[in-house]
């Protein structure tokens, strides 16, 4: 079986901080994918989380949080990065 190596995080809240430290980590190879569990924002705009994907240089796998607008969803579907709604089985 291969190892998959994870870095989760949520709740960045339009953090372009907490977003920049989450894009160098993505990016120094430690990990085969990010997951995000939501609140990218608070309330949007929905440009900060699609600013935010688009950087990523590896695998996004992510939901929408309870203080993300709704066009959230379409924006991770866009930018291939939605598991809303979804099931996943691991054997």
């Amino acid at each position: 079986m291969q190892e998959l190596r994870l870095l989760a995080c949520s709740d960045l809240h339009n953090s372009a901080r907490a977003a920049d430290m989450i894009v160098k980590l993505a990016d120094s190879g430690d990990f085969d994918a990010v997951m995000i569990a939501g609140d990218f924002t608070t309330t949007g705009p929905v440009s900060f989380t699609r600013d935010f994907l688009s950087r990523m240089p590896i695998k996004v796998l992510s939901v929408p949080g309870n203080c993300d607008p709704l066009e959230t969803v379409e924006a991770l579907e866009d930018l291939d990065a939605s598991i809303h709604n979804t099931q996943a089985e691991f054997k």
